[in-house]
């Protein structure tokens, strides 16, 4: 693997960047790509375990768009218009389901 700045990775001969040698995406270099990946995983999860504490899709969205705009503001903010609404699940007892789709 070859890394690209602060410490990222090239995985697989790819021009994918990666931030770790497990292949978590660069929000720096592959900005449109991470978020994506942050969107669908916010909108199919409701609650999802990141090193013991426990992210509700909210919070899973709210911190890759924080991360993209901290490592890439033009391109984070141009990908964020273009995608449109975003529905993260989150916790909710009171349904059927024990979700509900949040609008942001």
């Amino acid at each position: 693997m070859t890394g690209c700045p602060d410490g990222f990775f090239f995985a697989n001969g790819q021009k994918v960047c990666t931030k770790d040698s497990l292949g978590a995406l660069c929000p720096r270099c592959n900005t449109k790509l991470y978020l994506e990946h942050a969107k669908e995983d916010a909108e199919s999860r409701a609650v999802r375990s990141q090193n013991g504490v426990l992210c509700t899709g909210e919070n899973i969205w709210l911190s890759a768009v924080r991360s993209a705009e901290k490592e890439n503001q033009g391109v984070a903010q141009n990908v964020l218009r273009d995608m449109g609404i975003v529905t993260p699940l989150i916790p909710d007892a009171e349904s059927m389901e024990g979700f509900r789709q949040l609008c942001l």
